[in-house]
């Protein structure tokens, strides 16, 4: 009896054994297929985003070409504006020619007549204004006791003179004067808006009526634009 239960008890634990054994070998064939596999390389860029990618530049770098064409553009059309202004005469009718001339006459100067004010309530006495330009490249001498420097009022609805500066005192500038090449030079006088002749008697003078008169600044033969001004 006992050696029936011990030969029991050895083939139990062969059993055992052996199911032991099979468990074993069973799980580590289950790990090795369990195994994950190498992660698969990532995929190349699509082929239609690389296209977009490069129409993308070209069309950076045609707006940024266009930038550039239209600023070449238009510095062109500045630099040709400016080319035609350095041709054109002046604002104050200075021609830019005689700025290479050698020598000056009183012909070359440029005379331009002004006042403080385009209209005088009565009483209030008119401040009249000479610029004279030399625009030659020379300096121009003028003998002023022989082309007298003026100041000249007319009547714009007849064209009558009504006064010279000169009439009944000397000149506001006398004997040689030089003008300067390039250079201008002012004068000016006021005016008592009382009326002379020419020979006439400074000390009876009526005053002038109110109106529309112009001025002209003189030298020689050489006379301003007019320069109009009202007297009320």
């Amino acid at each position: 009896m006992r050696r029936r239960i011990a030969a029991f008890v050895v083939i139990l634990v062969v059993v055992v054994g052996l199911l032991i054994a099979f468990s074993a070998f069973g799980g580590n064939n289950n790990d090795e297929q369990a195994a994950p596999e190498s992660a698969p390389a990532s995929a190349p860029e699509n082929p239609e985003d690389e296209g977009a990618s490069s129409e993308t530049s070209q069309a950076i770098e045609s707006e940024s070409e266009s930038a550039e064409s239209t600023t070449s553009e238009a510095s062109k059309r500045d630099e040709d504006r400016d080319s035609e202004k350095s041709t054109e005469p002046s604002a104050a009718g200075v021609d830019p020619a005689l700025a290479d001339k050698k020598s000056c006459e009183l012909s070359d100067l440029v005379i331009r007549a002004s006042s403080d004010a385009t209209t005088y309530p009565d009483g209030v006495q008119p401040n009249f204004g000479m610029t004279v330009v030399n625009p030659t490249g020379a300096d121009c001498k003028i003998d002023l006791d022989e082309e007298s420097l003026r100041f000249e009022v007319y009547r714009i609805s007849d064209n009558q003179r009504m006064w010279t500066d000169t009439d009944c005192y000397d000149s506001v500038q006398r004997g040689e004067y030089n003008f300067p090449a390039g250079e201008e030079r002012s004068f000016d006088a006021v005016w008592s808006r009382l009326a002379s002749e020419r020979g006439g008697d400074c000390s009876q003078r009526p005053v002038v009526e109110p109106g529309a008169y112009f001025l002209h600044t003189v030298i020689g033969d050489n006379a301003s634009e007019p320069y109009t001004f009202n007297l009320a």
